[in-house]
């Protein structure tokens, strides 16, 4: 992309990027909505611009950062490179509503921070999640959570280091602000985020559906003796 000396952005506007959009949660085309003027971006020369676009399907507003820039002053225009990022992230989605209030409270809050990038933070809140888990499931809630997390270690491909330190962190750790806790990076988050979605989806999620689903076969069965008997 080009951003020329007569501020004439229709080849920004006209190229086309897809975005996971950070608050509908939606995969998505943006619409250009404001990039900064010529005269400004040669003034202060920044590494990198960011333009405003727009989610075409829920209409907010999405800053992308662009860079770096490559200024050809002598052919007044400013060369964009197609690399960008995104400074929002979409929260992950969950089925919150079959888990039970305070587990979703937890998790929600895990889910904000990982988005945000701030992933020790994000293993924290993932610990007491778990905690909370466990406690909501009574007396064998521990080994129910413990007996899930070996499951799924297993099933994810992973060596015995990364196994290991998500044990310290997801489990054993018992308080996010003690230093010897393994540093928490994005991959490691990544993996802590799919198996805790497994752990709430199999221990809740699952469970609560299938009763949704006797509750409704149930239902019908009901509906269709009182057809048959006013018949």
């Amino acid at each position: 992309m080009k951003l020329r000396n007569n501020n004439d952005i229709k080849n920004i506007i006209d190229k086309p990027f897809a975005i996971k959009c950070p608050y509908c949660n939606t995969q998505t085309g943006i619409s250009v909505v404001s990039v900064p003027r010529y005269e400004l971006t040669i003034r202060y020369k920044p590494e990198r611009i960011g333009i405003v676009y727009k989610c075409d399907i829920c209409n907010r507003p999405i800053p992308i950062f662009f860079g770096p820039l490559d200024y050809e002053t002598e052919k007044n225009v400013i060369i964009i490179p197609d690399e960008f990022e995104l400074p929002l992230k979409s929260v992950e989605k969950f089925e919150y509503e079959y888990l039970p209030e305070n587990v979703t409270s937890n998790f929600r809050e895990a889910a904000k921070v990982f988005s945000a990038d701030c992933y020790n933070a994000f293993a924290a809140m993932c610990r007491r999640t778990l905690q909370v888990v466990a406690s909501e499931l009574g007396v064998k809630g521990n080994d129910k959570v413990k007996k899930q997390l070996d499951s799924l270690r297993d099933i994810i491909e992973m060596d015995e280091d990364t196994k290991n330190a998500l044990e310290i962190i997801m489990v054993s750790g018992h308080d996010g602000s003690h230093p010897h806790l393994p540093e928490v990076d994005e991959c490691r988050a990544t993996i802590i985020m799919t198996i805790m979605k497994d752990i709430l989806t199999q221990l809740f999620v699952r469970k609560a559906k299938i009763e949704e689903a006797k509750q409704l076969r149930n239902k019908k069965i009901e509906e269709k003796k009182n057809e048959n008997e006013t018949d």
